[in-house]
């Protein structure tokens, strides 16, 4: 009787404990599948001090092989054209996400570009000297010519499209004639490559940095120097006019320091506020169209967006895992364009108006 006791016990006790594994495994289960059911998370990025979830990464573009260098938008904001390490330029549709078509294949690198302020044609700066011109409708190539036998840097339109402004790595400014792109102009800003040009909004003055530190203007009509500033102490990357031409904002880094942003007024080229906080070079900045926000991104992935009013950091993004190339704020400036050595192009999504 004792023995069949003990049987019955050890017979019980093991039917609750498979019952106990069983319940165990189905409770595991439910949750699997209510979080298999559930979209996934994507961590858009680590970002420090001034994270604000409401600043969302909208999309991630990948169809260059190797580095991206720059980037332009239309004016409507609905397209973007991309170009990089491997030649090619290419055009996105900014609602999708989703390429459009490609330019140009398997040319040299493309260094920069811009469009004209009617989006009608977008002009490509490259690696071997040479300014193309695109009609952004047909997306065929309308003319090329010789800008220098050195890298072109940057390229800009003036307000009017009818000039176009090239900086190269021998140094020269050079002003061609959209008409019969003939060379109007040529500026000697230093024996330094010259990184960055940049027209006035009223197309009277064009601006370059070079990485001598220094900062020159001049009269698009006369030729003649305005201001030459020497007290920069940067090894400029990028420059561009505040949307009411009263500031320039010019950006770089120094060799082994930090990078900076310093906001000049124009004309006087006094500075008016030097925006620290880039840990390494920065190498594009960027005004929204009504000139609250300027954004700057940096060779170590970071981006950061300054209110101009209170001068003081808005929002800053740990946006690639690489240098920032090129920032661009999009249409009426609630996105952010960014593209990077890692090879993406992202498209954020900014709330500015939320801390205004």
């Amino acid at each position: 009787m004792f023995r069949h006791r003990v049987v019955l016990s050890l017979i019980t006790l093991i039917t609750l404990s498979a019952l106990v594994v069983i319940v165990t495994s189905l409770v595991c289960w439910h949750e699997k599948a209510q979080f298999a059911d559930e979209p996934s998370m994507k961590i858009v990025s680590q970002v420090a001090d001034h994270e604000f979830p409401e600043d969302k990464e909208r999309a991630s573009l990948l169809g260059h092989v190797g580095k991206v260098f720059c980037l332009a938008t239309t004016p409507d904001g609905r397209k973007l054209f991309s170009g990089g390490e491997d030649g090619s330029i290419k055009l996105w549709n900014l609602s999708t996400g989703r390429e459009i078509s490609t330019l140009q294949r398997d040319a040299s690198a493309i260094f920069s570009l811009a469009t004209t302020s009617d989006g009608l044609e977008v002009a490509s700066g490259s690696v071997d000297g040479m300014v193309r011109l695109w009609d952004a409708a047909t997306r065929k190539e309308v003319g090329s010519f010789s800008a220098s036998t050195k890298i072109v840097r940057c390229v800009t339109f003036n307000p009017t499209n009818t000039l176009l402004a090239t900086a190269s790595e021998d140094g020269m400014i050079k002003v061609w004639d959209r008409s019969t792109w003939k060379e109007r102009t040529s500026l000697l800003h230093s024996r330094f490559p010259c990184s960055a040009v940049s027209f006035s909004p009223d197309g009277k003055t064009v601006a370059s940095g070079s990485t001598d530190r220094t900062v020159r203007t001049w009269s698009v009509s006369t030729r003649e120097e305005i201001t030459h500033l020497t007290t920069i102490d940067l090894l400029i990357r990028s420059i561009t006019f505040s949307p009411d031409g009263k500031a320039l904002a010019v950006s770089g880094g120094s060799a082994g320091g930090p990078g900076g942003v310093k906001v000049l007024d124009m004309p006087t080229g006094r500075e008016l506020v030097s925006l620290t906080g880039h840990t390494q070079a920065v190498t594009s900045v960027a005004f929204t169209p009504d000139g609250r926000h300027l954004a700057s991104a940096d060779a170590g992935g970071i981006v950061k967006v300054w209110d101009m009013n209170t001068r003081t950091e808005a929002i800053s993004l740990h946006a690639h895992p690489a240098t920032v190339f090129s920032v661009k704020f999009v249409g009426e400036g609630r996105q952010l364009a960014t593209a990077s050595a890692d090879g993406l192009i992202k498209l954020w999504d900014l709330s500015l108006s939320s801390r205004e």
